[in-house]
């Protein structure tokens, strides 16, 4: 699993061998890397699935990837909601290593611990003794936020209310 920090993957948890992600320089914005599958999974935010490094143009990243012994790659972005939070990553010796299975356990590995990043977040956040104010303006009736400033008892300037949170429920709409 890695973070993408700016314009910077940084790894958080690596298992087994660690030298290829500690030797490649993985700046987001440089296009030295463009074609290394978590690179190219957060630019594109599609997971990618690499099936032979043999096969490829040589590149820096493909000779440290054969070098640390690796013939194969996937790299899962790790998106929610529209925030990105980094990729999991997973590289193997054998070519040909990523069958439809894997590609989607991996897939379905990736929403779910994109998922428990996002509610963790959330948690803190909400937990946290900050917060935010903010003067909204609606233009359209049909959000119940309208409703609420409609309430002749919350038009008065000393009136206030606390919206706890909000819950996406399709495109473009809140509950």
């Amino acid at each position: 699993f890695a973070k993408a920090d700016d314009d910077q993957i940084v790894p958080s948890a690596i298992e087994g061998q660690s030298g290829y992600a500690e030797e490649l320089d993985l700046s987001i914005g440089t296009s030295a890397h463009d074609s290394e599958p978590s690179i190219w999974a957060l630019r594109s935010g599609e997971p990618k699935f690499l099936m032979n490094f043999d096969e490829l143009f040589s590149t820096e990243w493909q000779e440290v990837a054969l070098e640390s012994g690796f013939k194969s790659g996937a790299a899962v972005p790790l998106i929610y909601n529209d925030v990105t939070y980094g990729v999991l990553a997973v590289y193997h010796e054998a070519a040909g290593r990523f069958d439809d299975t894997e590609r989607r356990l991996l897939t379905e590995l990736a929403n779910t611990v994109v998922f428990a990043i996002h509610k963790i977040e959330t948690e803190q956040a909400l937990a946290s003794d900050h917060y935010v104010e903010v003067t909204v303006q609606l233009t359209r009736p049909e959000y119940y936020l309208a409703e609420l400033a409609q309430n002749e008892q919350l038009r008065s300037d000393t009136a206030a209310f606390t919206v706890h949170g909000t819950v996406p429920h399709g495109d473009d709409v809140l509950q």
